[in-house]
């Protein structure tokens, strides 16, 4: 699982630093983008995979460098896992953007009647020897704060995106990376 990750990073930067090849894009206010790909737990290195939705709306005053929007995350581990965040988009150039996030990520908790977790964080799991009837299922929410970036490929409204994220939830780290397919409007 490490080599697949590593080559992903690699692709990820060789993409970002090879320059625009589509032209096309700009010139709209909003934007919303499909996410697929990996949330690699970097403690437990598990990785799972991971569906997501954003918008991105333009501030009329930056000259198209500057947006506020919504980040939305699914991620299909053993137990779903929700991400939602506020977000400031950067766009160092046309294609290249930064992204901050800021939010909540609410996910699946075994409860044992021993008050042993297995926690939704697969780094922190710990089996109980309690018996099937004695667990019971809560929702357990901790704050996520994201620093990333991308590399948008346009192709007149619609972009595709290599993406690169780091997460930090409950002090541990998860890198999330895919492609993202994108619309200007």
């Amino acid at each position: 699982m490490k080599m697949k990750s590593t080559v992903l990073i690699i692709l990820f930067i060789v993409v970002s630093l090879s320059g625009s090849i589509l032209a096309g894009g700009g010139g709209h206010q909003h934007h919303l983008g499909v996410f697929a790909g990996v949330t690699n737990n970097i403690d437990a290195e598990l990785s799972d995979f991971s569906l997501g939705v954003d918008y991105e709306y333009f501030l009329p005053f930056a000259q198209h460098k500057l947006g506020v929007g919504i980040i939305g995350d699914l991620v299909f581990a053993d137990h779903k896992e929700y991400l939602a965040m506020g977000g400031i988009f950067y766009h160092a150039t046309p294609s290249f953007k930064l992204v901050i996030g800021n939010g909540i990520a609410v996910a699946e908790h075994e409860v044992h009647s021993d008050d042993a977790y297995i926690d939704g964080h697969n780094s922190l799991a710990k089996k109980s020897s309690a018996n099937e009837e004695d667990v019971k299922t809560e929702w357990v929410s901790h704050h996520v704060l994201r620093i990333g970036g991308g590399y948008d490929f346009h192709v007149g409204y619609f972009s595709i995106t290599p993406t690169f994220n780091y997460d930090l939830i409950d002090g541990h780290g998860y890198a999330v990376y895919g492609l993202t397919f994108g619309v200007g409007f």
